[in-house]
């Protein structure tokens, strides 16, 4: 008898150990920016979200992972006065008005809106190196750390820089947190049913539901030197002469000064131009 139990325990199947696989996790390497960078919590700086989204997007393609409180205040104070000339004000920029304040003042990137854009859209922007600028409806956020008053528009936007498959999760750098915006998180379902834009006409944050992709797309040139680059998703291609540089629309004074790291870290490709 002794002998049948134990052939029986040998063609029993042996437990298998639950192991927790690593699901994916994407973080880039985005610095953060305020919306107040000096802690001054009143003025242009009390509505500041899209003008340090901005700036966090165009220090991060310029190969920057941190950036002074003065250097970035300087460059907000930039973007307040051109939408003050475009627009007659620098409160709640929608889509749109961010996308021409983009394009208007030649930031080291382009913009694409996208409306109703789904999980996988973000992720694979993110995958691909490339920060997401995200508009919401501030109290749908359901963060105690950003304040909206009761009878305004609670109009928001921050940098969605990656995401944790483990937690189901969107890594973001919120500039309207006063405490704890840096690698803020927001579970999935929360911040895509939270995407909305400003609409200029109500004066309200509505549907639909929008985001900003970006792409690096700039001019650049070390200080000293003659030699100008197209800087384009992380590579690098030389004007072979200034010809080429006025005929495709550039002007001298878009070309960025960076270091000679930050060229001699990118890869060089020819420059495609047809005439």
């Amino acid at each position: 008898m002794k002998k049948y139990l134990l052939f029986l325990l040998f063609l029993l199947p042996c437990p298998v150990l639950a192991v927790d696989e690593q699901k994916e996790i994407v973080n880039l390497n985005v610095p953060f920016i305020s919306e107040a960078p000096e802690k001054k919590w009143s003025g242009p700086w009390i509505n500041a979200c899209e003008e340090a989204s901005v700036a966090m997007v165009d220090n991060f393609y310029l190969g920057k992972n941190k950036v002074a409180i003065k250097e970035a205040s300087n460059l907000m104070n930039q973007l307040f006065a051109w939408q003050n000339k475009l627009f007659k004000s620098n409160a709640n920029s929608n889509a749109t008005r961010t996308l021409q304040m983009i394009i208007a003042n030649n930031m080291t990137f382009k913009g694409e809106i996208i409306r109703n854009p789904t999980l996988d859209q973000i992720k694979d922007e993110l995958r691909a190196g490339r920060p997401v600028i995200s508009l919401h409806y501030g109290f749908d956020l359901k963060n105690p750390d950003l304040v909206f008053r009761r009878d305004g528009s609670a109009y928001h936007m921050f940098v969605i820089k990656g995401f944790d498959e483990n937690t189901e999760e969107f890594i973001v750098h919120d500039n309207g947190s006063h405490k704890n915006g840096v690698d803020f998180r927001y579970k999935y379902d929360i911040l895509m049913s939270s995407l909305r834009d400003y609409n200029h006409k109500t004066n309200k944050t509505e549907k639909p539901g929008t985001v900003i992709f970006t792409k690096q797309y700039f001019t650049a040139k070390v200080a000293g030197t003659p030699a100008i680059y197209l800087i384009e998703d992380g590579i690098k291609k030389p004007f072979p002469h200034s010809g080429i540089f006025k005929d495709m629309g550039w002007k001298f004074s878009q070309v960025r000064k960076v270091s000679k790291e930050f060229l001699e870290n990118l890869p060089n490709a020819e420059l495609a131009y047809k005439q």
